[in-house]
């Protein structure tokens, strides 16, 4: 049951964002779509806040 529960969870995620995520990186997942990484955008830290690579 305690597995079940974080599986069902984990399937069921809208606009997560985790500590570790880039902004404005966010987790979406259903029960269809495990995929977690949809999108993606190269950024650049510069010393003080992150900068969008073109």
């Amino acid at each position: 049951m305690f597995l079940f529960t974080y599986a069902n969870q984990a399937a069921s995620l809208q606009n997560f964002r985790g500590g570790l995520l880039l902004p404005p990186s966010r987790i979406n997942t259903s029960a269809t779509d495990y995929r977690v990484v949809t999108y993606m955008q190269l950024q650049r830290f510069n010393g003080a806040s992150w900068d969008e690579v073109k």
